[in-house]
């Protein structure tokens, strides 16, 4: 089972069981957390391509209230030609060094 997400491009993204847990086990604060993850994806303020990872985007959108305060929600998402899925999602303070791929207006 899984859920779908359309993201910014309309594009849609995958959510499996197995990559929630690991975001719940991984990083607890974002526990309950799963609208939060399409918002991201939908509305980011930025998104980043991996340096390292030619598939891997990084999707950021800035919350004024997370469970540890002020930050960013970073969602990880892998984009192959016939399959997009959210790897992973946690908190961070900035936006990660990477190609700007997209921004949106100020």
């Amino acid at each position: 089972m899984f859920a779908k997400f359309t993201n910014y491009q309309g594009r849609i993204i995958r959510l499996t069981e197995e990559r929630l847990a690991h975001i719940q086990e991984g990083h607890p604060e974002l526990r309950g957390f799963e609208t939060t993850i399409g918002e991201t994806l939908q509305h980011p303020n930025s998104v980043v391509q991996s340096l390292t990872n030619p598939h891997a985007f990084l999707y950021y959108r800035w919350y004024d209230q997370t469970a540890v305060g002020a930050k960013y929600v970073c969602v990880v998402v892998i984009l192959l030609e016939e399959d997009a899925f959210v790897a992973s999602a946690y908190l961070r303070d900035t936006v990660r060094r990477g190609v700007l791929v997209w921004t949106s207006s100020p």
